[in-house]
């Protein structure tokens, strides 16, 4: 009789495992189908950027296909990267002026390097 009770009793605590478990798997499905539909909306906004002579400033990151900056200050020379969030360089290039690029859908950050002798600061606008 005492074995009888002890099987019924380590069955039920299997069954509560595997109830567990698969609530536990559900739970991160969820979370992770979650955080890729976040992550595939298009932000849609703009950001100031504003640096010293010889300093670096960035926007935050952000999922984009298309980035536009547009200086709002006196222009100067300065050189701009576009960063997929991952911290690899996708362009870069030296400019004195306003620019754009169309990018395919990723999660990007646009930052310049100030090689002006005055404060440069840019609208940087991202979306769609």
């Amino acid at each position: 009789m005492r074995r009888i009770a002890s099987d019924t009793f380590g069955g039920l605590e299997m069954k509560a495992k595997r109830v567990l478990l698969t609530t536990v798997v559900a739970v991160v499905a969820t979370i992770a189908l979650a955080i890729g539909a976040t992550a595939s909306v298009a932000a849609n906004g703009h950001q100031h950027v504003q640096s010293s002579p010889q300093v670096y400033d960035a926007t935050t990151a952000e999922y984009a296909t298309n980035w536009n900056w547009y200086f709002t200050t006196s222009p100067g020379a300065y050189h701009w990267y576009l960063f997929k969030s991952t911290g690899v360089i996708y362009a870069h290039n030296e400019s004195s002026g306003a620019g754009s690029i169309q990018v395919p859908g990723n999660v990007y950050y646009w930052k310049e390097q100030n090689h002006s002798d005055h404060v440069l600061g840019w609208d940087v606008y991202y979306c769609c």
